[in-house]
Order: C-alpha cells, then sequence, then structure tokens
C-alpha cells in the first residue's frame, strides 16, 4: 500500500514579533528550533519504497515566504532526501499553478493555495493524488509517531474496512505528553458561549468506551486521519 504522509508547518516572524496576515492556532518562530525536527526524527522508522513523507511549508504573512521556505529546507537538510522525503512550498506552488495554467485549469488556480487550513489541506489532498498514493495520512508537525505498527494498523482497518465500503477514511485521537486524549478545559466567562472543550472531550469519551474498535464518528481530528485514495 502506497501512502502519502501529508504534514502541514506553519511558520511566523522570529520571535513571534510581527504583522500577521493569516491566523495559525500555534505557528513557529523563524527562530526557534520547532517541532518539525522531532516529528520527521519520529517518522523515519516508517519510511520505505511504499511511504513518502511531504511537508508543506506555509507562512503567516506574505514578507515570510522565501525565509520559511529556506528555513523548512534548511531543517530537513541531508538528512531527509527525496524521494522518500519532499517539501512543497511557494516556489513550488507556483511551478503547480504554471502547469495548471499549461494545462488550461485556469478555473482551478484559487484552489491551489498555502493560505488558511482549509485551502493547506485540500492541497494536501492534491498532492497524495499527484503522487498516486493509495492512502493519503495527515499528521500535524507537533506530534511524533511513538507506535512502530502506526501504518500497519491503517492498513489493517482499510482492509476491513473495504469489504463493506467504496469509500472512506479513518480517524483516531492522539495522546499529550501525559498519555491522556482529553483536552484540558479552558476558564472563563467566554466557555459558556463556546464549549468546544467540552464537547470534544464528552466525543472522546464515548468513542473510547464504545466497541466496536471502528465505528461511525461525528468527530475527526486533522492531524491523525488517514483518508483513501477512492475518497
Amino acid at each position: 500500500m502506497r501512502y502519502c504522509l501529508a504534514v502541514p508547518t506553519y511558520w511566523t516572524y522570529p520571535g513571534g514579533a510581527g504583522q500577521e496576515e493569516v491566523i495559525y492556532d500555534h505557528p513557529t518562530p523563524l527562530d526557534a528550533e520547532g517541532t518539525l525536527g522531532r516529528f520527521l526524527a519520529s517518522v523515519a522508522k516508517l519510511v520505505n519504497r511504499e511511504v513518502q513523507v511531504v511537508i508543506v511549508a506555509a507562512a503567516t504573512a506574505p514578507g515570510l515566504q522565501a525565509a520559511v521556505e529556506e528555513r523548512v529546507t534548511g531543517l530537513m537538510g541531508n538528512l531527509y532526501q527525496p524521494p522518500a522525503y519532499l517539501l512543497f512550498s511557494y516556489s513550488h506552488l507556483e511551478r503547480l499553478r504554471e502547469f495548471c495554467r499549461w494545462q488550461g485549469g485556469e478555473e482551478f488556480l484559487s484552489l491551489l493555495s498555502l493560505t488558511g487550513y482549509s485551502r493547506i489541506r485540500n492541497l494536501t489532498l492534491i498532492l497524495a493524488n499527484l503522487f498516486n498514493a493509495e492512502v493519503m495520512v495527515s499528521l500535524d508537525d507537533d506530534e511524533i509517531i511513538l507506535d512502530p505498527d502506526f501504518l500497519n494498523k491503517i492498513a489493517a482497518d482499510f482492509s476491513f474496512l473495504a469489504r463493506d465500503h467504496q469509500k472512506f477514511g479513518v480517524a483516531g485521537l492522539y495522546e499529550n505528553p501525559q498519555g491522556e486524549v482529553l483536552a484540558v478545559a479552558p476558564t472563563g466567562n467566554w466557555v459558556r458561549f463556546w464549549p468546544k472543550i467540552k464537547w470534544m472531550n464528552a466525543a472522546f469519551t464515548a468513542l473510547l468506551g464504545e466497541k466496536p474498535h471502528l465505528k461511525m464518528t461525528p468527530l475527526a481530528l486533522g492531524g491523525n486521519m488517514a483518508v483513501g485514495a477512492s475518497l
């Protein structure tokens, strides 16, 4: 089974001080070590001829685009070489847009963007198609993969689900450093009007406490999700 591990990474001004035009939860300052190197080290044991890691690098402001691409290129360095490891950033986006124009697909250019969560996640789907992956595994750069059987478990789930479904994806949870899956509930008056964590934790608790192992879910985390090529 051919996998594309698609990993967005978000970067901002050195020291986190600057006018951001695109807002992300926790972009990494350009002068910080960040978590991408740690992530890459954790997935090295999973990489083989059937596994491709695609790092999609985005900036919080247009003026940072070149610096972000250079920074992530340096982080990947000589340790993580193609074809197993690929970087997709602004120079590659322009080449993709040029290819789209050449194919007469100008109406699709607005969909090819490194601005905003949804467009970047959609772009990873496009890349997985270009790389002819059978499964795209959506991950985040602040995670580490501890389970050496991570992809084997995805393969087993896909094999099981393919018996009854033509198009499907699989979503999973992830643990915090304390080994827990429930998020820490925030405090403040605003929580009453935006009880996101309350309902997320309620869903996590229900999904973890029920059988069978695989179940229909109303909640999927983009940092741990596998999508089959048919979907």
